[in-house]
């Protein structure tokens, strides 16, 4: 048997900067957990939860790490005992507004972080007919892909796709990874390229303080803690006229929305040249079904004058993103290296859902549309699972892809 040193393991970049802001904010730590709800027909059984989890455990290391203290800090220690917690609720009526309060009050609930696995189960049960899964996930340990992932597997490891599904690599293996990484010449390239381009932007500070104004001066509803969310759903016929607007432009649909909330934010802000944070995960090749987080942001550097174009705005920020992107390095490790303040003024970020029961269920849509494994029929439960986001500024724009339409899911700080 491996020691107990054997099995500690160091924090990732973006790990350890979720764990700071767990210290920073930890009334609100479970706000940055993400969550995932399914309409199960006929119903599930407590058993058949808590034997897929285990599954799943026994498949990615990550769900047997805790977070305990080291000799130099912070470290992720294996623990097999660590048990995926599944609960069945009796409930009278699984209608969406009669349980939609305790799965949103469940999904921000904060995890123990050094003895509990990083997710959490809750079986909804009314009758043999239908059950509601509701399923709860640390951010610190896995990221929504990692979410979409996983749940896949849920499903999968209980029905008949469970002989197709193939190892993965292990997220041990991807932090080790990036250790080594930071201190190659590749990482160097990357790291000088951020430290000229930041020293062109004007300091994220000033667009948060205009935007924070602003949201004030709008005297936007708050819940009167943390962040709040507001969704809008796009109509078809504008998104289709945004896509179109894409393809004239020789671009993609995150750039269409982005250069949107761009345009709104030089606006409000009265900036001619705004620095935004834009999601940019760290996943390549090697890891693209591992499970773990990866979430990362990259600068991308927004300029208009009174003459620029639609198209031109459009063209350059996909050069911009490009760029960025091509020099992704971890953002916690770039800030601290450059000694840099870090704060963003506001941050976007773009989901594809499209053509996925599953991934409307991970960003918290209803989806018309069941998938069925193994005698069982799935659909999503739609509920507000978005999360808030580490480094974020007073704003922050996520766009959802649900194929025919685009949902806007903004964040934003009411304080």
């Amino acid at each position: 048997a491996r020691s107990a040193e054997a099995t500690r393991l160091p924090l990732s970049s973006i790990q350890r900067s979720y764990l700071l802001e767990y210290d920073r904010q930890p009334a609100e730590r479970g706000q940055f957990n993400l969550g995932c709800a399914l309409r199960t027909r006929p119903a599930l059984s407590g058993a058949w939860v808590d034997e897929a989890l285990r599954k799943l455990a026994a498949r990615h290391g990550v769900l047997n790490t805790a977070v305990r203290s080291g000799e130099s800090g912070p470290v992720r220690a294996t623990d097999r005992a660590l048990a995926s917690a599944v609960r069945v609720l009796r409930v009278d009526s699984l209608a969406s507004e009669a349980i939609a309060e305790q799965i949103a009050a469940e999904r921000v609930r904060p995890f123990d972080l050094s003895h509990e696995a990083p997710v959490r189960a809750v079986l909804f049960l009314a009758d043999a007919d239908e059950s509601v899964l509701a399923l709860s996930f640390d951010r610190l340990s896995l990221d929504a892909r990692s979410v979409l992932e996983l749940v896949h597997e849920l499903i999968a490891v209980q029905g008949e796709a469970s002989s197709l599904m193939s190892a993965t690599a292990a997220y041990a293996d991807y932090v080790a990874h990036e250790e080594s990484w930071l201190n190659s010449p590749a990482a160097g390239a990357a790291l000088s390229y951020w430290r000229d381009e930041l020293a062109l932007q004007e300091p994220a500070q000033k667009l948060a303080q205009k935007l924070a104004l602003e949201l004030r001066e709008r005297a936007l509803p708050s819940a009167g803690t943390g962040w709040d969310r507001k969704r809008v759903l796009l109509p078809a016929r504008l998104s289709d006229a945004l896509r179109a607007l894409a393809e004239r432009c020789e671009t993609t649909i995150p750039v269409v929305m982005f250069g949107a909330y761009s345009a709104l934010l030089h606006r409000m802000s009265g900036q001619e040249k705004l620095a935004i944070g834009v999601h940019c995960s760290l996943r390549s090749g090697s890891w693209a079904h591992t499970c773990g987080n990866f979430e990362n942001y990259v600068v991308v550097g927004s300029s208009v004058s009174d003459d620029t174009t639609v198209a031109e705005h459009l063209r350059g920020l996909h050069a911009r993103w490009a760029s960025a992107a091509q020099h992704n390095y971890p953002l916690g490790e770039l800030l601290g290296r450059l000694k840099h303040a870090g704060s963003f003024g506001a941050t976007f970020t773009y989901q594809d859902a499209r053509d996925s029961v599953l991934a409307n269920a991970v960003y918290g849509f209803e989806s018309p549309t069941p998938m069925t494994v193994g005698g069982y029929e799935f659909t999503a439960f739609g509920s507000d699972t978005g999360a808030a986001c580490a480094q974020q500024g007073p704003l922050h724009l996520e766009i959802v892809d649900l194929g025919e339409q685009l949902a806007a899911c903004w964040d934003f700080d009411p304080g």
